[in-house]
């Protein structure tokens, strides 16, 4: 089978093992690397710079002379490089992430997939302008899927909002994303821990929380450092490793953005003197796993809900616990007091409260870890790869998805009140 994804909004790298690489991006060449695993040819696309193409893991990755950023799909620019692209080189599957629009795809079957809301809140007052928007873009995908049920369960509301004709005619679906689990776990030497600790100037006995991802307002990381303080004001043994960067947020306003990440690091700076907190900047795929393992449990605050939370699963691929808003599909993955600890966004004190039990408890510290090695085994890209080849089986055959993952299946869902996403 040949197979394109197009990753329609960040920078595809030049080297996704050795550079920083968004969420979106990641996703796409995982899948990709599995399906060439299995035999399919397979072709990343995405903007870029400057053009290249080159083969990773057996993956041909294609860097576009496009636009990048949360309008790039608005972009006609953007379209011709796609449709010159799927009209050239005749693809069975074009995957396209975050980039709904689909007229000028030429190919057997079109699958469109979000990784971020873009349709909002149904009580909002752009809910029905968004929905509409979508749709408009989506049509010509054989499949629309979420990473998430909760994202799923935003496309179900918006198509019941454009009315039943526009419902008979949609197939969402649901795919959720992964985790390599053996190289994950294989990167990750049995000394890496004291390793890391010992570059930061950490005790072997501290409970290290670790933030990974976009310094942004949205990402909660201002409540974070907040929260942090109070935990580190009563526990001598708290520290906080930060990994990210405002730049890996590639549509926010670079002034604000730069502007917010110095204000959090200015909050931060009388702990990171006094060897408290580590700012370690954007860190590539390869380095992950090792800092990982370094550290006792994640921390993602945000105050916007999540599509999904690829650090989670990361993080749970080798025993880490998470402290999580109840924001989106982050209450999908983490269950409160099971693998993790679930707060409510904006709420300082109680994620304080939440640092802290698991500084005090390393019993608790111990079963969460084990809860979240349980939990990991249900986010393989092997797995997210076998529910893609039953997607692109309906879609190359004009099929509706089955069950809970079929349009139908899943508002009867709502119907029914399960929770998949309000």
């Amino acid at each position: 089978m040949r197979i394109l994804h197009f990753v329609g909004i960040g920078l595809l790298p030049d080297d996704p093992d050795a550079e920083a690489v968004g969420g979106t991006e990641r996703v796409a060449l995982e899948l990709a690397r599995v399906q060439a695993a299995r035999g399919s040819e397979v072709c990343v696309a995405g903007p870029a710079e400057a053009p290249s193409s080159r083969e990773w893991r057996g993956v041909t990755v294609q860097r576009l002379a496009a636009a990048a950023g949360r309008l790039a799909p608005r972009k006609f620019a953007n379209h011709l490089a796609l449709a010159a692209l799927t009209w050239t080189r005749r693809f069975d599957v074009v995957h396209l992430h975050e980039h709904p629009h689909a007229r000028l795809v030429r190919a057997r079957a079109i699958v469109v997939q979000a990784h971020n809301d873009i349709i909002g809140d149904p009580g909002s007052a752009e809910f029905d302008g968004a929905a509409r928007r979508f749709w408009s873009g989506a049509r010509r995908g054989h499949v629309q899927l979420g990473v998430s049920e909760y994202l799923a369960g935003r496309f179900v509301r918006a198509l019941d909002s454009l009315g039943t004709s526009t419902r008979s005619h949609a197939n969402v679906g649901v795919c959720p994303n992964g985790v390599d689990l053996e190289n994950f776990r294989a990167q990750t030497g049995a000394g890496d821990r004291d390793l890391w600790r010992r570059r930061w100037g950490f005790a072997s006995d501290d409970v290290v929380f670790l933030f990974a991802g976009a310094i942004q307002e949205a990402k909660g990381v201002d409540h974070l450092a907040a929260a942090f303080a109070d935990v580190a004001a009563g526990h001598p043994q708290a520290r906080l490793v930060i990994v990210g960067s405002h730049r890996l947020w590639i549509d926010a306003d670079p002034e604000e953005s730069e502007a917010f990440e110095t204000r959090v690091l200015g909050a931060l700076q009388p702990l990171i003197d006094a060897g408290r907190v580590m700012f370690l900047g954007p860190r590539s795929h390869q380095e992950m796993p090792s800092i990982m393992a370094a550290v006792d449990a994640v921390v993602l605050p945000s105050i916007i809900p999540e599509a999904f939370g690829l650090v989670v699963v990361e993080a749970f691929a080798l025993g880490r616990p998470a402290v999580a808003t109840r924001m989106g599909a982050l209450s999908e993955l983490v269950q409160d007091h099971k693998n993790g600890l679930l707060v409510d966004p904006y709420d300082r004190p109680g994620l304080a409260a939440a640092m802290s039990a698991l500084v005090e408890d390393a019993a608790l510290r111990a079963e969460l870890s084990d809860e979240a090695l349980r939990a990991a085994k249900n986010y393989s890209w092997e797995a997210s790869v076998d529910r893609l080849e039953r997607i692109y089986g309906c879609a190359l055959a004009g099929a509706q998805l089955p069950g809970l993952f079929g349009a139908d299946g899943m508002l009867d869902a709502l119907g029914q009140g399960l929770d998949m996403g309000s």
